[in-house]
């Protein structure tokens, strides 16, 4: 009876697959896979980056500040147009009229129009004004450029943790295959009498806990590729490859950098930082020429009288001259405040160049350093490799056992992942190196083929 059942059951399901499809389908087949390497993150970083493309804006509000401060030495134009119906009192006015014993006047309809233009003829406080934002205008574009080696920074050293998640994740699965075999041999022992139950429960716990740490790791390799594809401007499900071929031949491109600025006054940290003493010092002038007289000149034209059918043209034209005499002490010390601005700012700047040259010297020895690293992990990875080479001849005639082959390819999966750490260290020093500098948007632009705008 069960059979009939059985095979019915059977039948629908495989005809409900048939009409609705699959239940779950894979995304790699959705969804295009991304490859990215090394050098596609930076050419990415620098087009996609926010702190970039804030930067770019805020060029773009300096850029409109500067127009804001030309407009005031150009003729400044305003019209103005009413209609009053009034009743005066000539005694709140401070006028008398003999023999007139009533002070009122009106009820009477009042109409003007007025096109008044104002022109600066000196000031010196505007023009140094004027040179002031002009200076900040320089230090927005200066920003915009470290704003992009700090995007680069930033992105390399994302993809770079996204590598190294990557081999750990690889790694653990290696070792899942090692505890896996452990436990194994460890039962078919205790079939044959050679070992325990504690033996085999103890490579039980081992192949389990191995089974979590490589959970853990997976988990953690998609959390750097997230965190990576979200910097990025990517969405965090875009299913994503890291190129690591691509980066083993860009490592020699970037290894052999040690070319340094001849002056760090191209550095873009010390550019922002002269740049702002720059402005700094223009500011405080702007305080020193707020003494000096100010001379506007201004006209007047319009029609005026009761009302706009009778009204007759008048015009109006003067100048003035104004001078600050006595403020109680305020321009001086603002003067002052300007002048403790720049001098704060011109102190941010000597560190700024010593911390960078520090920097520098830092990332230069770290370079060597991991390269050293990379040579003896090379070597390691040969040994490792041979290791395995002879576990497996002593395997096939014989000699060898199992458990030796597996602890030579566990000890090669060891050495592979070193190698790889070796090489991700020489890339980051590099990447560092290349920061501390101020080359590392002229090698992205180098080695981007010309790609990188």
């Amino acid at each position: 009876m069960r059979r009939p059942e059985r095979r019915f059951s059977i039948a629908l399901l495989a005809l409900s697959l048939v009409l609705t499809g699959p239940l779950v389908r894979p995304a790699a087949a959705e969804e295009a896979i991304l490859r990215l390497g090394l050098r596609d993150v930076l050419v990415q970083a620098g087009r996609r980056g926010t702190e970039v493309l804030v930067s770019e804006e805020r060029v773009r509000q300096a850029a409109s500040r500067t127009w804001q401060a030309y407009t005031a030495f150009m003729p400044q134009v305003s019209a103005e147009l009413s209609e009053t119906r009034q009743y005066r009192n000539l005694r709140a006015q401070g006028i008398e009229i003999p023999g007139q014993e009533d002070a009122l006047v009106g009820p009477f309809s009042s109409f003007e129009g007025r096109l008044r233009v104002t022109q600066i003829v000196f000031d010196m406080a505007a023009i140094q004004r004027l040179l002031a934002v002009r200076d900040g205008e320089r230090v927005s574009r200066a920003q915009l450029v470290k704003a992009r080696q700090d995007a680069l920074a930033w992105a390399a050293s994302l993809y770079l943790e996204a590598v190294r998640a990557e081999d750990v994740a690889r790694l653990s699965d290696a070792g899942v295959e090692v505890a896996g075999v452990r436990s194994r041999l460890a039962h078919r022992r205790l079939r044959s009498g050679n070992a325990s139950v504690a033996e085999v429960k103890e490579a039980r716990a081992l192949y389990l806990e191995a089974c979590r740490r490589s959970a853990e790791a997976t988990d953690a390799a998609r959390t750097a590729k997230e965190d990576l594809l979200a910097a990025l401007g990517y969405d965090p499900h875009t299913p994503l490859e890291l190129d690591r071929e691509r980066d083993r031949e860009d490592l020699p491109s970037f290894s052999a950098r040690r070319e340094s600025p001849s002056s760090l006054g191209a550095h873009p940290d010390l550019r922002v930082a002269a740049e702002a003493v720059r402005q700094r010092r223009a500011e405080e002038r702007v305080q020193w020429y707020e003494y000096l007289p100010k001379v506007n000149v201004h006209a007047e034209y319009g029609p005026s009288g009761e009302q706009p059918s009778d009204a007759d043209e008048i015009y109006l034209f003067g100048g003035r001259v104004t001078m600050p005499v006595f403020e109680g002490g305020q321009r001086a010390f603002r003067i002052g405040e300007a002048a403790s601005r720049a001098r704060e700012q011109q102190l941010r700047t000597d560190e700024t160049r010593r911390q960078l040259e520090a920097d520098i010297l830092e990332a230069r020895r770290l370079t060597e350093r991991s390269l050293l690293g990379l040579k003896a992990a090379s070597a390691r990875m040969a040994a490792a490799e041979e290791r395995q080479r002879h576990a497996l001849r002593r395997r096939q005639n014989g000699s060898g056992s199992e458990w030796e082959l597996v602890e030579a390819g566990w000890a090669r999966a060891q050495a592979r992942e070193e190698r790889s750490r070796a090489e991700t260290l020489c890339l980051s020093s590099a990447i560092r190196y290349g920061r501390a500098s101020g080359q590392l948007e002229a090698w992205t632009r180098e080695i981007s083929g010309g790609t990188y705008v």
